[in-house]
């Protein structure tokens, strides 16, 4: 489903909700394998994901009202719901590559999301919160992609 978001607050509201969604997505990961460097690494990225929509969270209480308010049209690809579906692994047992591409695919749409309305936006003020919120997103992908690294190298 597309939509328009409506104000910058909504934008966001829509990142957070996918690490809100995407912490139960890895817990839910580690019925779905019984390497033990896996099951670390999906606690642990659980633990990330609830870590940024908290940060997210707190970023959103700071920023003035105005700033959040800030109309821009923007159309996303998909309900944060429906992207988490779209990524959820089937397999019954799941492999590194698995969970390496699911962090991926995660990581990259939240990116492309926020960057994307970071074109859009004309508010100096919220392109500067956006772009804080992009370099703690990619930050957390390339932790991520080290931590995957390691569990591989395990």
């Amino acid at each position: 489903m597309t939509g328009t978001f409506n104000s910058l607050g909504h934008l966001i509201d829509n990142a957070i909700e996918v690490h809100h969604l995407s912490a139960p997505l890895y817990h839910s990961m580690l019925r779905k394998t019984s390497d033990p460097r896996h099951e670390q690494l999906l606690q642990q990225m659980a633990d990330n994901e609830a870590r940024m929509a908290n940060l997210l969270e707190e970023m959103v209480e700071r920023a003035d009202d105005d700033i959040l308010d800030t109309r821009l049209q923007y159309t996303r690809e998909q309900e944060p719901q429906a992207f988490i579906d779209s990524i959820t692994p089937e397999a019954n047992e799941i492999s590194l590559e698995q969970i390496g591409r699911l962090g991926d695919e995660l990581h990259g749409y939240l990116i492309g999301l926020l960057e994307g309305a970071s074109q859009k936006i004309p508010a100096t003020e919220g392109e500067e919160l956006l772009r804080d919120i992009i370099q703690l997103e990619k930050a957390e992908g390339r932790s991520f992609s080290r931590k995957a690294n390691a569990a591989y190298e395990m």
